[in-house]
């Protein structure tokens, strides 16, 4: 199984997006994710050509768990998010090693429980945050 599948399964993705929830971050999407944490509130989802890229720009970060039926792949989250100026996290799908390692770096989670402490060292800087999205 590739790193981003022992790391991330499927089976701990309720803890992912748990401890993401905890950290603050809202989750969008159809009401199915709802049902992986019973009480949260899912935002609907938000069009891809109209107001996404605005919501990527505006989130202090945005949080990216690759599909494990595409594990060594990356999505157009990580294109579209640095694009619109936001800020990715991102589980250590192989296929960020396209990438130079200091700009991978900083937004790569091994694991979820490093998101709690990257949110809030980001949160510290926005000047690092503003390079880290210009340098993207």
């Amino acid at each position: 199984m590739p790193k981003a599948g022992r790391a991330w399964p499927s089976v701990r993705r309720e803890r992912g997006l748990a401890t993401a929830v905890r950290a603050g971050f809202v989750l969008c999407g159809d009401a199915a994710w709802g049902t992986l944490l019973p009480g949260v509130t899912v935002l609907p989802p938000v069009d891809y050509y109209g107001r996404l890229p605005a919501l990527y720009a505006r989130s202090e970060a945005v949080l990216n768990v690759t599909s494990l039926l595409l594990p060594h792949s990356l999505s157009q989250r990580h294109f579209d998010v640095w694009a619109a100026g936001g800020v990715l996290f991102s589980d250590p799908t192989p296929g960020l090693e396209l990438f130079p390692a200091e700009l991978v770096r900083p937004m790569r989670l091994a694991a979820p429980d490093e998101l709690p402490g990257r949110l809030a060292a980001l949160r510290r800087s926005t000047d690092e945050q503003a390079a880290l999205s210009a340098a993207w």
